[in-house]
């Protein structure tokens, strides 16, 4: 069905907090940057104060030498951080994973012993390495919670995994975590500024989904948890969740296309307390609440459901913003990813038509960034002609954020 369309309607989505809702019209695009590199993340540090890019430059492929993957072909990316225009190289097979309060943090793939290791950088006139951690397994997956204090690593390997081990920034492991004895087969995260939520499928038992709950305090040692599990219909498959403070919200969806999604709030000992059945046929893959909305996307629409009834409060049509782009039954809005931040009371959503050549993914047309109140009210309208490979919105500060698009990031900011 996918390779169908022609073209497809792509959204990103970022939260934006802070602007106050007089000041709307009063946005502006302040500036546009063409740089010679691809940048991927813009972070304002603070001490020292300054704006650091973080870039991925594709060069080619190469051919691994060594190892238990020796003769394979593996593409080839320069990788770095752009501080004050000077460039600051990571090592070979070394990728940016997050940033936090002056300190970088990558990963760093090890061909000839098939490892994986997480180095941390401080930031100063350059990188300053401070310590690394070997977590296995070049399979093993990371994930990072939101108050980016945590990491959290599996050894998921071809769809199975038995362990994680949680890992403060220090780059110790404070305690490691398996849910169910015969393994696991699928894992999604997510967090607040005390709480960690795991929720891994049983390998052995369809559809059987342990939830375990972990309390920290940021900067302590001491990482406390409990667990439910839940039984869900066979096939349902747990594509997202958050953490309101009355509880944990479930995106359910059916394995089988096109995806028949519920949301599920459920009590903190696996009671269920509503639930909320999409009425399209839809992929809801994005979702996220401030303990008295939740939103998440479907194809065509944004929708926010009230956390305490799991009734709708409103919807945000994208359908008529793109005229010309091909609808079928299924599949007109696909999320292409989201990101996160904390500080500003708007939603930023980038969308593009989705240009399709042999049913292959070739760029954005059309692109759009609309700002939107938490009521679902189109504030702000911005129009541009790029035809991205790459869009992603990040917030700097309480009065900017950056639309960064391949190798030119657009600045925006409230007007004095």
């Amino acid at each position: 069905m996918m390779t169908q369309l022609n073209s497809k309607v792509s959204l990103l989505i970022i939260v934006l907090y802070g602007f106050n809702f007089q000041m709307y019209a009063q946005i502006i695009e302040k500036d546009r940057t063409i740089t010679n590199d691809r940048i991927v993340a813009i972070y304002e540090a603070k001490e020292p104060k300054k704006i650091v890019s973080v870039f991925e430059n594709k060069e080619g492929s190469i051919i691994i030498k060594e190892g238990p993957k020796a003769g394979s072909e593996y593409e080839k990316i320069s990788s770095g951080i752009l501080i004050e225009g000077n460039h600051h190289f990571f090592l070979p097979y070394e990728s940016f994973l997050f940033y936090k309060e002056g300190f970088i943090f990558t990963v760093k793939l090890d061909w000839t012993t098939y490892t994986k290791v997480i180095l941390k950088y401080k930031i100063e006139d350059n990188l300053v390495l401070q310590n690394k951690l070997n977590i296995g397994s070049i399979e093993s997956g990371i994930k990072i919670n939101k108050s980016r204090n945590l990491i959290i690593v599996d050894d998921l390997s071809e769809g199975f995994g038995s362990l994680f081990n949680i890992i403060s920034t220090d780059l110790e492991v404070l305690r490691n975590y398996k849910p169910f004895e015969c393994g696991f087969k699928n894992s999604i995260i997510d967090s607040d500024s005390t709480r960690l939520v795991i929720i891994t499928e049983s390998e052995e038992i369809p559809s059987l989904f342990k939830t375990a709950f972990f309390n920290y305090l940021d900067g302590t040692k001491t990482v406390e948890y409990y667990t439910f599990e839940n039984q869900f219909d066979v096939g349902s498959k747990v594509t997202n969740i958050a953490v309101p403070d009355e509880g944990l919200l479930i995106l359910i969806a059916n394995q089988s296309w096109p995806n028949k999604t519920k949301l599920l709030l459920i009590d903190k000992i696996g009671g269920v307390i509503w639930v909320y059945k999409n009425s399209d046929q839809s992929y809801m893959p994005f979702i996220y609440c401030n303990n008295k909305t939740a939103i998440f996307n479907n194809i065509n629409n944004l929708i926010a459901i009230n956390l305490e009834t799991g009734n709708e409060e409103w919807k945000f049509s994208f359908e008529h913003y793109f005229p010309n782009t091909e609808v079928k039954n299924i599949a007109k809005v696909i999320p292409l990813s989201h990101t996160l931040v904390f500080k500003n009371s708007m939603i930023g959503i980038v969308m593009g038509e989705i240009v399709h050549a042999n049913g292959i993914s070739n760029g954005y047309s059309n692109e759009k960034l609309f700002l939107l109140s938490w009521d679902g009210i189109l504030k702000k309208l911005f129009n541009y002609q790029e035809n991205a490979i790459n869009v992603n919105l990040i917030d700097i500060n309480l009065n900017q954020f950056i639309l960064i698009n391949d190798k030119k990031s657009y600045y925006y900011e409230k007007e004095n």
